[in-house]
């Protein structure tokens, strides 16, 4: 068996032009079904590659945002993970560890993967009742100073003056008070966090 197909190379814009032209007649040949569907799908994907092919990487090598075409940045955490996510809207890649040596490489590839798909059409669909929202909350993505504030919760706490030891009109008697605080910003993340998880991992319905 031979060695020197372009199979067995990397991708390049000729060939992405030879397989999408191989795509092109065999969909047009084809009498339908999953298969000539399938088929058609892929050109419209690698038209977008191509697309991406001569989009502007930055300077970390990432292609725009494929939604709303912010800048994308590289972001880690406290807990050794990095990800990839738009500086405007805030959608972001999936976390992995830094400690990795090729992370950044795994996530600029799923990254600029991802944005070459979206270019060509191949976009999320939302469903009625939902809407696409960040992945994480930060500062840089507003979040930050629109929830910072908007919840509360109640509290009790040692009555000062009595201790519940003694009358009290402080109190009451009871020895406690009930105080009203603001929810704190690393609270929302979590709770914001479980959401996430949860409709992450609920099954998702395909269209084929």
């Amino acid at each position: 068996m031979t060695t020197n197909h372009p199979a067995h190379g990397p991708v390049s814009l000729d060939r992405l032009h030879q397989i999408r032209e191989i795509l092109s007649k065999a969909a047009a040949q084809s009498d339908g079904g999953n298969l000539g569907y399938a088929m058609a799908d892929a050109v419209k994907v690698i038209d977008g590659v191509m697309a991406a092919f001569g989009a502007k990487l930055d300077e970390n090598g990432l292609l725009p945002c494929p939604l709303c075409g912010g800048g994308a940045e590289f972001d880690y955490d406290d807990d050794n993970l990095n990800w990839i996510s738009c500086s405007v809207c805030g959608i972001s890649t999936d976390t992995v560890y830094h400690t990795d040596i090729d992370a950044r490489d795994k996530l600029r590839e799923v990254w600029n993967r991802r944005a070459a798909m979206l270019q060509a059409g191949n976009s999320l669909v939302t469903h009625d009742g939902y809407v696409l929202v960040p992945k994480k909350l930060t500062a840089e993505n507003g979040a930050k100073s629109v929830l910072t504030g908007e919840f509360s919760e109640t509290k009790f706490i040692n009555c000062p003056e009595c201790f519940g030891d003694d009358e009290c009109e402080t109190c009451d008697g009871s020895g406690r008070i009930e105080i009203t605080v603001p929810v704190s910003w690393t609270n929302i993340k979590a709770i914001w966090a479980k959401g996430v998880e949860h409709f992450e991992a609920a099954p998702q319905q395909e269209n084929i």
